[in-house]
């Protein structure tokens, strides 16, 4: 039996995560950053007889994405982990890199205080 921690396939339905990497090109087109708290579904992976399979357990995983919204409304993620800390410096980071502000989500959207 294999513990999977974080599949994020399930996300929001829509199949597997995908984290990023924009171009200069999208980084000029880029309005702002956010940071979101999510919950993920905790599963175990057993070995079955034809393929692997997941099965859930009780609880949750939250996790942090650090978003990047484009001037068209369409985003994406740019990190998405388990580590508040490390998404707080990345998003600060990212945010005086590109010259970008932080758009602040809290309280109605996001339950990470101040985004």
């Amino acid at each position: 039996m294999n513990f999977e921690e974080d599949d994020f396939d399930d996300l929001d339905g829509g199949g597997p995560l995908e984290v990023i990497v924009p171009t200069a090109d999208q980084w000029e087109d880029a309005a702002y950053l956010h940071l979101k708290p999510y919950d993920t579904e905790r599963k175990m992976q057993i070995e079955g007889d034809h393929r692997p399979f997941l099965i859930p357990l009780l609880g949750t995983i939250r996790h942090y994405s650090v978003e990047v919204v484009f001037n068209d409304g369409t985003w994406g993620f740019l990190y998405f982990g388990t580590d508040l800390g490390e998404a707080k410096k990345l998003i600060h980071r990212l945010a005086a890199q590109h010259d970008l502000p932080i758009e602040k989500n809290y309280p109605a959207c996001s339950d990470v205080a101040g985004y």
